[in-house]
């Protein structure tokens, strides 16, 4: 991770991992980090965050997304996932 972030490899970051479909058609799957659960609704809340695919699992994916801001750079650390209709 650490090349493709031009980040610290020092440094531990925030990750979660998720098996997802790939077709999730009529909705955006969102990803949100902040520094408190009040601020992942804020504009800038997905800016921070690297994503990539784990596992091709046919019809799904497994997925880890990573929050660039460094564990020891924050007080807290907060992410989630967020289901968007379109």
């Amino acid at each position: 991770m650490s090349s493709r972030l031009g980040a610290d490899p020092a440094k531990q970051y925030l990750s979660m991992t998720a098996t997802i479909r790939k077709d999730a058609t009529g909705m955006t799957l969102t990803p949100q980090a902040a520094s408190s659960p009040e601020l992942l609704n804020e504009p800038g809340s997905s800016a921070n965050i690297f994503t990539r695919q784990l596992n091709d699992l046919g019809d799904f994916e497994e997925r880890e997304w990573i929050y660039t801001v460094p564990i020891e750079d924050a007080a807290t650390g907060f992410m989630r996932l967020k289901l968007i209709p379109e």
